[in-house]
């Protein structure tokens, strides 16, 4: 028990040095670009006992609130970045705050202090990263992983594949027989195991429930492997899907926060149709100019409960694309014209859709509106295809930056897989995540 502890203790050691490291360079590259080194304001920012002190206390309680020191985000993990940019955003948040509040430096502004915040917040993102990966030896963890289905199989496949992830598998028990937990003991003995990762299948009675209980007596974690593939793979386990186990736990938005969400995306929409109105006009024009037909198209698309509605979009294909009616775009479509590739790779044929936010049909982020006549071919071989229409569609959203456009069933099923994820998951900092990872992905 004192090796795991110990372990822990380290990696959160090794974290918090990093983060300081990054808050205090950040803030020596900000005063020196903001300031003439020497100058009266360069000593005050750098100086520990002014502002360092308190803005490295700030990083550290926002990255406590945010869960950035648990052991499951003390390595590279959809989880770890979602910690992190929350962490960052409160702590910019409360940056912004004490600038307002204090009497401030000379020449800063909150645009410089919202600068810094956001990108120092990057600067410890690739920071700890780095950090990981290099270490990711010497922080190793054994672990034993319990069960033999589909779920438990990827999991051995990704560990085998992933050895900087921070965890080893050290041995696998398919059975649930006394002959194959008997060794057990030894085994956790003589392989220093730090965790147990256990199926959701396990009898309730018998010699292996025994022998596991015994090991939480002693200290050992046990992991849920469906929570753990989640944290993984930032999508459902298909078993999950099959057995209806994850319907308890879906989020849905409560009616006044929703509304209130809706009324703050609606007015942000109608904003940003303002002012990027010059470059809708520059992409209209040069869809026009490049190939024939419409610059914008209309399509139906199922939203929120099933109500269908009409999406707007920039035309990215030939306009006689659809001549035998809707179906899947696929990679390296001839359809897809040479202009049409660039505003799909960076997301701009979808900029007419805030047209569709303003409206109220569309969030900014949500599961990505399908045709109903794809959808009455997919409920027909994916089961629960239709719990993602719960909540309004999105822009952009969780699958649409893990996945990407869909081409078959099987695709739809696998989409279905991190929707359903994201319905089970849904919070701010999560939204969050997912708009800053969607601004990256403009970079073709």
């Amino acid at each position: 028990m004192r090796a795991i502890y110990d372990k822990t203790v380290y990696k959160k050691a090794v974290a918090a040095a990093v983060d300081a490291g990054m808050v205090i360079l950040g803030l020596w590259l900000f005063a020196a670009l903001w300031y003439k080194i020497g100058s009266d304001g360069y000593r005050v920012i750098t100086s520990f006992y002014t502002i360092p002190s308190t803005v490295l206390a700030a990083w550290y309680i926002a990255a406590s609130f945010s869960g950035l020191f648990k052991s499951n985000r003390l390595q590279n993990s959809g989880e770890f970045d979602r910690g992190l940019w929350g962490a960052g955003f409160l702590w910019t948040s409360a940056l912004s705050a004490l600038g307002l509040a204090a009497e401030p430096l000379e020449g800063i502004t909150m645009t410089a202090i919202l600068t810094y915040g956001l990108s120092n917040t990057f600067m410890i993102y690739i920071a700890r990263h780095v950090i990981n990966v290099l270490l990711a030896d010497f922080f190793i963890e054994n672990f034993i992983l319990i069960g033999n289905d589909e779920t438990e199989k990827e999991l051995e496949a990704y560990f085998g594949m992933n050895p900087h992830s921070g965890w080893r598998l050290a041995s696998r028990l398919t059975k649930f027989t006394a002959r194959d937990f008997k060794t057990l003991d030894t085994l956790i003995i003589k392989k220093s195991i730090s965790a147990i990762i256990i199926p959701n299948t396990l009898p309730k009675k018998g010699a292996a429930i025994e022998k596991i209980h015994l090991q939480i007596k002693l200290g050992i974690p046990l992991i849920d492997s469906h929570t753990l593939y989640e944290q993984i793979f930032g999508k459902l386990p298909l078993s999950e899907i099959e057995e209806g186990h994850f319907i308890e736990n879906l989020e849905t938005d409560a009616p006044t926060p929703s509304k209130i969400r809706n009324a703050i995306e609606r007015l942000l929409a109608m904003a940003l149709c303002v002012i990027l109105l010059p470059l809708m006009i520059a992409i209209g024009l040069l869809i026009r100019l490049t190939s024939r037909g419409p610059a914008l198209i209309r399509q139906t698309r199922t939203g929120e409960l099933g109500r269908p509605f009409m999406l707007y979009k920039f035309r990215s294909m030939k306009a006689d694309a659809e001549r035998n009616g809707p179906q899947w775009s696929k990679d390296n479509d001839k359809r897809i014209t040479t202009l049409g590739a660039f505003l799909r790779a960076t997301h701009l044929d979808e900029l007419p859709q805030l047209w569709n936010i303003a409206k109220g049909e569309l969030a900014f982020i949500g599961p990505r509106p399908e045709r109903p006549e794809l959808i009455a071919v997919i409920n027909k071989k994916v089961p629960h295809f239709e719990l993602r229409n719960l909540i309004r569609p999105g822009l952009t959203g969780w699958t649409q930056i893990k996945f990407g456009y869909g081409a078959s069933v099987e695709d739809a099923r696998e989409k279905l897989r991190y929707d359903l994820y994201y319905l089970k998951h849904k919070s701010f900092f999560f939204d969050l995540s997912i708009a800053l990872r969607t601004l990256l992905k403009f970079i073709p």
